[in-house]
Protein backbone atom coordinates (compact mmCIF):
# COMPACT_ATOMS: atom_id res chain seq x y z
CA UNK A 1 0.00 0.00 0.00
CA UNK A 2 1.16 3.50 -0.82
CA UNK A 3 0.26 6.54 1.27
CA UNK A 4 0.18 9.94 -0.41
CA UNK A 5 -0.22 13.29 1.33
CA UNK A 6 -2.88 15.33 -0.43
CA UNK A 7 -3.15 19.13 -0.17
CA UNK A 8 -5.96 20.85 -2.05
CA UNK A 9 -6.73 24.56 -2.27
CA UNK A 10 -9.45 26.70 -3.78
CA UNK A 11 -9.21 30.46 -3.88
CA UNK A 12 -12.33 32.45 -4.65
CA UNK A 13 -14.46 29.71 -6.29
CA UNK A 14 -17.58 30.81 -8.15
CA UNK A 15 -20.22 32.04 -5.69
CA UNK A 16 -23.37 29.96 -5.15
CA UNK A 17 -21.92 27.06 -7.17
CA UNK A 18 -21.17 23.65 -5.66
CA UNK A 19 -17.52 22.90 -6.47
CA UNK A 20 -15.29 19.83 -6.07
CA UNK A 21 -12.55 20.41 -3.52
CA UNK A 22 -11.17 16.86 -3.54
CA UNK A 23 -11.99 13.48 -5.05
CA UNK A 24 -10.43 10.21 -3.95
CA UNK A 25 -8.67 8.27 -6.70
CA UNK A 26 -10.33 5.19 -8.15
CA UNK A 27 -9.75 2.18 -5.89
CA UNK A 28 -8.23 4.30 -3.11
CA UNK A 29 -9.26 5.34 0.40
CA UNK A 30 -8.52 8.63 2.15
CA UNK A 31 -8.69 10.26 5.55
CA UNK A 32 -9.18 14.02 5.54
CA UNK A 33 -7.31 15.51 8.49
CA UNK A 34 -9.06 18.86 8.33
CA UNK A 35 -10.50 21.65 6.23
CA UNK A 36 -9.89 25.37 6.72
CA UNK A 37 -12.21 28.01 5.24
CA UNK A 38 -11.25 31.69 5.31
CA UNK A 39 -13.65 34.52 4.49
CA UNK A 40 -11.55 37.45 3.19
CA UNK A 41 -14.62 39.59 2.49
CA UNK A 42 -16.02 42.44 4.62
CA UNK A 43 -19.42 40.69 4.64
CA UNK A 44 -20.42 37.32 6.09
CA UNK A 45 -20.67 34.26 3.85
CA UNK A 46 -22.85 31.15 4.04
CA UNK A 47 -20.78 27.96 3.89
CA UNK A 48 -21.78 24.44 2.84
CA UNK A 49 -19.48 21.39 2.84
CA UNK A 50 -20.69 17.99 1.64
CA UNK A 51 -19.44 14.44 1.16
CA UNK A 52 -20.78 12.94 -2.09
CA UNK A 53 -20.23 9.96 -4.33
CA UNK A 54 -18.67 10.31 -7.78
CA UNK A 55 -22.10 11.26 -9.23
CA UNK A 56 -22.46 14.11 -6.68
CA UNK A 57 -25.20 12.31 -4.74
CA UNK A 58 -25.16 13.51 -1.13
CA UNK A 59 -23.70 10.98 1.34
CA UNK A 60 -23.40 13.34 4.32
CA UNK A 61 -23.70 17.01 5.08
CA UNK A 62 -20.50 18.05 6.87
CA UNK A 63 -21.44 21.73 7.24
CA UNK A 64 -24.93 22.94 6.41
CA UNK A 65 -25.58 26.66 5.86
CA UNK A 66 -23.04 27.92 8.41
CA UNK A 67 -22.65 31.71 8.49
CA UNK A 68 -18.96 32.63 8.50
CA UNK A 69 -18.42 36.17 9.74
CA UNK A 70 -16.44 38.75 7.78
CA UNK A 71 -12.66 38.23 7.97
CA UNK A 72 -13.11 35.00 9.95
CA UNK A 73 -11.83 31.43 9.57
CA UNK A 74 -13.60 28.11 10.17
CA UNK A 75 -11.69 24.93 10.99
CA UNK A 76 -13.46 21.63 10.29
CA UNK A 77 -11.51 18.93 12.13
CA UNK A 78 -11.09 15.40 10.83
CA UNK A 79 -11.13 12.60 10.46
CA UNK A 80 -13.46 12.49 7.49
CA UNK A 81 -13.22 9.07 5.85
CA UNK A 82 -13.64 8.72 2.10
CA UNK A 83 -13.55 5.70 -0.20
CA UNK A 84 -13.36 5.00 -3.93
CA UNK A 85 -14.03 8.24 -5.87
CA UNK A 86 -16.01 9.95 -3.10
CA UNK A 87 -15.73 13.74 -3.00
CA UNK A 88 -15.65 16.73 -0.71
CA UNK A 89 -17.69 19.52 -2.31
CA UNK A 90 -18.02 23.13 -1.14
CA UNK A 91 -20.33 26.05 -1.81
CA UNK A 92 -20.10 29.68 -0.67
CA UNK A 93 -22.70 32.44 -0.93
CA UNK A 94 -20.23 35.04 -2.21
CA UNK A 95 -16.72 35.84 -3.37
CA UNK A 96 -13.42 36.17 -1.48
CA UNK A 97 -13.45 32.78 0.24
CA UNK A 98 -10.42 30.47 0.38
CA UNK A 99 -10.44 26.81 1.39
CA UNK A 100 -7.64 24.32 2.21
CA UNK A 101 -7.85 20.57 2.72
CA UNK A 102 -5.22 18.08 3.92
CA UNK A 103 -5.63 14.32 3.57
CA UNK A 104 -3.77 11.03 3.37
CA UNK A 105 -4.75 8.81 0.46
CA UNK A 106 -4.00 5.07 0.47
CA UNK A 107 -3.79 3.10 -2.79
Amino acid sequence: MTETIIEKSLSNPTAATETDLYQVASGAKAVVGGIFICNRNASSRTIKVKKTNSSNTLLSQIVSTYTLAAADTLRIPGPINLTNQQKIRVEFSGADVDVELAAIEVT
